[in-house]
């Protein structure tokens, strides 16, 4: 299939779930990811669209109108969007971790960027957007084969561990090292339990800015929990039954 034929079937509105769509090794650039977008933000795509575009080029104006789609709030819920084996770099990267953080990505999305151009500042960003509470349910996000640092891995570690704990995110990235994942899990309980034990020791010292900042992220709830549960250990990454899929 060539690319204005997957254009067509998305708009077509006939297509039926879980349509997969192979365009790797299309020579698709910057231009045909923007005529993609369009056709995602028709609102035709079907639930479960599976576009694999590895192995192309585009960049990060094409990340940029993909990333847009997105946010369209058109983009069908459990899409996986394969952009491997590209040319994005952290602007691309930064592109789509505004999407991400716009709190209108569809839920279920999977992202792959792997093997691209993707350094620690396209990290940073993408970690923040996983750190506002915004990125969309059960999120998978690829990205093996980037330009990551250990700094980098941790940032997104302790972002993904906090989100999965306290807002049930389910979001899994995939890339980071396994004991990066579980340090920064370690790191959350500890942190949980020194509030804790700080809050039964000396209440008088718990100031009224503390207190608003733990309601607005709703940490009490869980912090008692902790203070009741002290042995608590569970913060396991979801399993994925669907992975991603590299063609």
């Amino acid at each position: 299939m060539n690319l204005e034929q997957a254009i067509n079937e998305i708009k077509s509105g006939k297509a039926p779930q879980g349509l997969e769509l192979n365009l790797s090794n299309e020579n698709i650039d910057d231009t045909g990811a923007e005529k993609l977008a369009e056709a995602l933000r028709s609102g035709k795509a079907p639930q479960g669209l599976e576009l694999c575009l590895g192995n192309n080029k585009i960049g990060d104006a094409g990340a940029e109108k993909l990333a847009q789609a997105l946010q369209s709030e058109k983009v069908p819920q459990g899409l996986m969007l394969y952009l491997g084996d590209n040319k994005i770099s952290d602007t691309g990267a930064e592109k789509l971790a505004e999407a991400l953080q716009s709190g209108k990505a569809p839920q279920g999305l999977r992202l792959s960027l792997e093997d691209n151009q993707i350094g620690d500042t396209g990290v940073e960003k993408l970690a923040k957007a996983l750190q506002s509470g915004k990125a969309p349910q059960g999120l998978t996000l690829d990205l093996k084969g980037n330009n990551i640092s250990a700094a980098g891995s941790e940032k997104l570690a302790r972002a993904i561990a906090y989100q999965n704990h306290f807002n049930n995110k389910a979001i899994e990235v995939i890339g980071i090292p396994e004991d990066t994942l579980t340090k920064a899990k370690k790191e959350l309980l500890e942190q949980c339990k020194t509030v804790v034990l700080c809050i039964k020791k000396h209440p008088d010292l718990v100031g009224k800015e503390l207190i608003q900042s733990m309601l607005q992220r709703n940490l009490f709830p869980n912090i008692l929990f902790f203070s009741h549960h002290p042995k608590e250990t569970q913060f396991n990454q979801p399993t994925r039954s669907n992975t991603m899929k590299r063609v």
